[in-house]
């Protein structure tokens, strides 16, 4: 049994650390980068399984890379992963964040990819009615 189910927005999110907001139309070297699974559900389901509940997500994720990245972050955090539909030929659901040191903020561009809408299984319904 699953304690939380959850369903909505999964987000490959790639982060870029930045000493100051760059001027239009120039380069600038970032302090540090990485990829990370992001969203409201995700991020939630992530910090319900670290603190010990069984949590599963249910959802479309594409087989690109930013889909087989964040099944995978799933399953680093110990997220049932069993429940998700991974559709072929799909752009994910993918940001790009500064996160800018001098100002402590953070800016976000996103492609909200073309992922099909879920529909849900008879297996993902009961894990719904399953969970506490």
């Amino acid at each position: 049994m699953r304690g939380i189910v959850g369903i909505g927005a999964c987000v490959f999110d790639t982060l870029y650390s930045i000493p100051s907001y760059p001027t239009e139309d120039t380069k600038m070297r970032a302090t540090s980068s990485k990829s990370a699974g992001g969203g409201p559900v995700a991020t939630g389901l992530v910090a319900a399984s670290k603190l010990g509940e069984k949590a599963a997500y249910i959802g479309v994720l594409s087989h690109d890379s930013g889909g087989t990245f964040l099944k995978q972050d799933f399953e680093k955090y110990g997220v049932d992963t069993s429940l998700i539909d991974v559709k072929e030929g799909y752009r994910s659901f993918a940001s790009v964040l500064w996160l800018c040191a001098d100002s402590a903020t953070r800016t976000c561009v996103f492609d909200k990819g073309d992922l099909p809408a879920l529909s849900l299984s008879d297996e993902q319904r009961e894990a719904i009615k399953g969970a506490s």
